[in-house]
């Protein structure tokens, strides 16, 4: 159906541009000692303050791909990834990984503030079948890892527009129904356009929007008649 998305929206893009990039970070579980944190020549006590720091593993789960507009107003699919928010102090690099030929990849990285890292990732970067991801966090200690888990991937989101000969409109301005709006000239087969209903269809005609035209009553009618579009007297 024009106009209409191959899936129900759930939400506008949001932010799968401007990533941080990680110095020295490693994807992975593990990935680190205590003896490299920052507080490894503070004797106990800093040991135990470096483990208190530890960001928490993530918790982090899929759910169904939507459709996300960008800047421009294009529409693609993206696998949806939730964080749940865990409040100690940040900030920490939180890495969204991709199962790419059995291999763990990081798809994208994002530093995280306080309070924790709630966060949502959307990556369009997968083809459209299942996939595994898997979250990580990583800090000077090192990076610990939430378990694998798998999610859908970027559904097909090619939103197919209204123009001005699919409405039949004509001087006026529509909505194509994709995030863009357009401006209609006269109507390209030549006709008359009706300023009753600014559409190329003729006294008593409105669009049907696939292109043809309907009978309509011009305005307040006891019975219209539908085979000859015209009023007739009301019965009784």
């Amino acid at each position: 159906m024009r106009g209409r998305l191959a899936v129900l929206v759930g939400m506008a893009f949001a932010g799968c541009g401007g990533r941080v990039v990680l110095d020295g970070g490693s994807s992975g579980v593990g990935g680190g000692s205590p003896d490299a944190g920052p507080a490894a020549d503070a004797g106990d006590g800093g040991d135990s303050d470096a483990a208190d720091a530890r960001p928490p593993v993530p918790s982090c789960t899929g759910s169904d791909s939507e459709c996300v507009m960008d800047s421009a107003g294009n529409w693609s699919g993206a696998s949806v990834i939730t964080c749940d928010p865990v409040y100690f102090v940040g900030p920490w690099n939180l890495l969204l990984e991709r199962s790419i030929l059995s291999q763990f990849q990081v798809v994208q990285t994002e530093a995280v503030q306080e309070p924790g890292f709630g966060w949502t990732f959307y990556d369009g970067t997968g083809p459209p079948a299942k996939l595994t991801y898997r979250v990580c966090v990583v800090d000077a200690i090192g990076t610990r890892c939430d378990a694998p888990f798998t999610t859908a991937g970027p559904v097909d989101c090619l939103c197919e527009p209204f123009t001005c000969e699919s409405l039949l409109s004509c001087n006026t301005v529509i909505d194509d129904a994709c995030g863009h709006m357009i401006e209609c000239g006269g109507c390209s087969d030549g006709s008359v356009c009706n300023p009753a209903n600014m559409s190329c269809c003729g006294p008593g005609l409105m669009p049907n929007g696939d292109g043809t035209c309907i009978c309509a009553p011009p305005g307040p009618c006891g019975a219209w008649n539908v085979v000859d579009c015209r009023c007739e007297p009301a019965e009784g």
